[in-house]
């Protein structure tokens, strides 16, 4: 019995190690994250929060007024702020108060960050749907619908001169996909 319980802690052990190598826990960026917790937040150095603006420059955050705003947020009476235990609620409400504003559209930003990469990995499990297992390669013409020529949009012409659309019926590809041909007559 005791080989059996052995077998799997040591199962446990090297799944559990191989987690601690897969994840990136001593990233600046994750230890930075307790700046969202505001209990923590008389806590906070106005150098993280500079540092964690530099990594969204899309915001366009002014680092001397995120540090201003850092410092009212910290001398805040707490009842000035929301009483909300959801951190994202809380950041909601705190964003709504304009002496705030960059500071958290910051801390928004950082709710963000997704908690894992499932959903990348899910895209990437989804390509048997659009990939023929012996190819190595995309099929477009599994996912596209082809158009031999378009006509021009209904204001640049007037109905005398517009040509007639003639469509071609739906055609099943050998893919089980629906093809369609739309051709235009000549004017």
């Amino acid at each position: 019995m005791t080989k059996i319980y052995q077998t799997v802690r040591d199962f446990y052990v090297e799944a559990i190690r191989k987690m601690l190598k897969a994840f990136p826990l001593d990233s600046p960026l994750l230890q930075d994250l307790d700046v969202l917790d505001p209990a923590s937040r008389l806590d906070l150095s106005p150098e993280t929060v500079s540092r964690l603006g530099c990594l969204f420059p899309q915001l366009g955050l002014d680092p001397d007024q995120l540090r201003e705003e850092l410092t009212d947020y910290q001398v805040a009476d707490s009842k000035e702020l929301p009483q909300e235990q959801r951190v994202d609620r809380f950041w909601g409400l705190v964003g709504k108060d304009k002496r705030f504003s960059q500071l958290a559209r910051l801390m928004k930003a950082l709710l963000c960050i997704p908690h894992s990469n499932a959903s990348s990995e899910r895209t990437f499990s989804m390509k048997q749907l659009t990939m023929d297992p012996t190819v190595e390669t995309v099929k477009p013409e599994r996912w596209l619908v082809k158009f031999n020529s378009i006509s021009p949009p209904r204001s640049q012409t007037s109905e005398s001169t517009r040509a007639p659309l003639k469509e071609e019926p739906a055609v099943i590809t050998s893919h089980g996909v629906s093809q369609v041909d739309c051709l235009v007559s000549p004017a």
